[in-house]
């Protein structure tokens, strides 16, 4: 018990000793609508209000997210591994066979949580192959997870499964396309996600032809030995190698010593919970933590408005017939992430501006004080080309100050004539 108690009350105490708050529910992100009828469309919309509370976050943003088969535990993976107050568990767990995630749900963590510089962001997503849904939703359900993930976990049951493995890749293919996907770095490409496969309820030894191997050293072999039952006709390797930046795998063993328990997993408290389970958590969390970086996109470290503008402009694009997708350019995309992000630094430098333009101010004060406002509402680490598209967004603005700064001016000198005029002819009275 004590041991148990050690595992989470101590990350507790640290984020309740800065008065921390730790999320209590989730919120939905995106959502779809699975219209298999006669038009044949699976529709994936984003909830406003999630994103405007993603647009508030001033922070970097590192962004964890769960995929793998329906009704393989994620929610409740997710909700003992990430910090929580004892009986809290911000994500939605089902008991039945029915798939019970439809949406991408998330919880906000601030830093003051993870001990982290950035805000993470931990998503939820639908299970994947569920009979229910169709190909094209698993490949979107990707997509999502590519487009916005630092890491994605891929959660799995005892073994890995071939089957998962291989429809898997026939949905990275797709998805590498509805993803704005790049396989060579560029200026305008976003940043891959790490994969960390999490195989729970492991009762086997992990060892390939009479030889101990790490957990990364059996997913890579799996891959490749896919590849060569496969006599050759498949990638599978190599698109996972190309989807993911890099590649790891952590086991976990079974939540609980007794599996008639597994049932009533959700209603457990964590006390119940087996030490190893809770152990092998925390070490995985200890795994996501080392791997976080803030998501970039054309080498802009993204925080909530550019990650909004994001996700709003890629639901727009995607939401067509199956068979008839047509993928829209990086640049695309960059351009209405950079458009965003210009409208909002516009309203900052409006702000700084007004503060400074109740006084008369000449031309030349006017421009260079336009000039450090442009640079502090850009912000440090902006986006090449960013400065300069706010500099062009805002320069009638300028102008306006400059007109401003001279009526001041006017204003200002009538005002010192007007004060002499009354002097001189108080005197000659």
């Amino acid at each position: 018990k004590i041991w148990r108690f050690f595992l989470f009350a101590s990350a507790l105490a640290v984020a309740r000793s800065e008065n921390c708050q730790l999320p209590k529910t989730s919120t939905t992100l995106l959502k779809w609508t699975l219209n298999m009828g006669t038009t044949n469309l699976v529709k994936i919309s984003s909830v406003k209000e999630a994103l405007t509370l993603l647009g508030t976050i001033e922070t970097d943003i590192t962004i964890v997210s769960v995929m793998g088969r329906y009704r393989s535990g994620k929610s409740f993976l997710l909700d003992n591994l990430i910090p929580h107050d004892e009986g809290v568990y911000p994500f939605k767990v089902g008991d039945t066979v029915q798939a019970e995630t439809e949406e991408v749900s998330m919880v906000v963590l601030p830093p003051c949580a993870t001990k982290l510089s950035s805000t993470v962001i931990v998503l939820d997503s639908p299970g994947l192959f569920a009979p229910n849904r169709p190909s094209l939703f698993d490949a979107q359900v990707l997509a999502v997870l590519n487009l916005l993930s630092s890491v994605v976990l891929y959660n799995s049951q005892s073994v890995i499964d071939r089957d998962a493995l291989e429809r898997l890749a026939f949905a990275i293919e797709t998805a590498m396309t509805l993803s704005y996907f790049e396989q060579h770095k560029s200026d305008k490409s976003i940043s891959r996600p790490h994969l960390l496969s999490v195989v729970q309820n492991l009762q086997l030894r992990l060892e390939i032809r009479g030889n101990a191997v790490t957990g990364k050293e059996w997913i890579e072999d799996t891959l490749k030995q896919l590849d060569q039952s496969n006599n050759g006709t498949s990638r599978i390797n190599e698109q996972f190698h190309d989807f993911f930046s890099s590649l790891d795998l952590v086991t976990l063993p079974y939540p609980v010593a007794n599996t008639k328990d597994l049932p009533k997993l959700s209603n457990l408290p964590t006390s119940e919970l087996e030490p190893a389970w809770l152990a092998g958590v925390k070490g995985l969390w200890d795994k996501i933590t080392g791997l976080s970086a803030a998501k970039e996109m054309g080498g802009m470290k993204l925080r909530g408005a550019g990650l909004a503008s994001m996700i709003e402009k890629w639901t727009e694009s995607i939401n067509v017939p199956v068979g008839s997708f047509r993928a829209n350019s990086a640049q695309e995309l960059l351009d209405h992430v950079m458009a965003g992000e210009v409208a909002q630094a516009k309203v900052k430098f409006a702000r700084l501006m007004q503060s400074k333009m109740d006084k008369a101010m000449p031309e030349a004060e006017v421009r260079a004080a336009a000039q450090k406002a442009v640079e502090e509402a850009a912000g440090p680490g902006a986006l090449a080309g960013f400065k300069e598209a706010l500099s062009k967004g805002v320069s009638d603005l300028i102008e306006g100050y400059v007109k401003v700064g001279r009526m001041n001016s006017c204003s200002e000198s009538g005002s010192s004539s007007s004060s002499s005029s009354s002097s001189s002819s108080s005197s000659s009275s």
